[in-house]
């Protein structure tokens, strides 16, 4: 009998530098991220990378490259934006890209929490698609 190949999904993932992955799960979970793996390796196993998920959206975590934390941006769109201000105690603005929030997580990566009524994501293979 042949075995049937898994369906393989497009995505993407950013990788954010993070100086300690413990404490920056923690901080992440707190968007509602869970991990869904984490690896360390090296010496004393200190260098370590996780994988995150919300849904669908993954982001990847590594203290591995020692080099400096990252000055990432990453653009996490949500269907209630004012859930997570409550949890971060920051205040909701509005903009022409409607409610949002900007947080920065403990090693300084810019999290742009939105609810964008003109923009829609498919959760399937497709295009980007704007309601303008």
């Amino acid at each position: 009998m042949a075995r049937k190949r898994p369906v393989i999904t497009e995505g993407l993932a950013p990788v954010l530098r993070v100086s300690n992955v413990e404490s920056a799960i923690s901080w992440y979970q707190r968007l509602g991220f869970v991990v869904g793996f984490e690896h360390s390796r090296g010496p004393a196993l200190q260098q370590t990378t996780a994988v995150l998920s919300r849904g669908e959206l993954a982001l990847i975590l590594s203290d591995q490259d020692k080099r400096e934390t990252s000055d990432g941006i990453v653009y996490l769109r949500v269907a209630d934006v004012v859930t997570i201000a409550a949890e971060f105690d920051v205040p909701v603005q509005n903009s022409v890209i409607g409610p949002f929030i900007e947080l920065k997580d403990p090693d300084g990566n810019l999290i742009r929490v939105v609810t964008d009524p003109r923009v829609s994501f498919p959760s399937r293979r497709g295009r980007f698609i704007s309601a303008r």
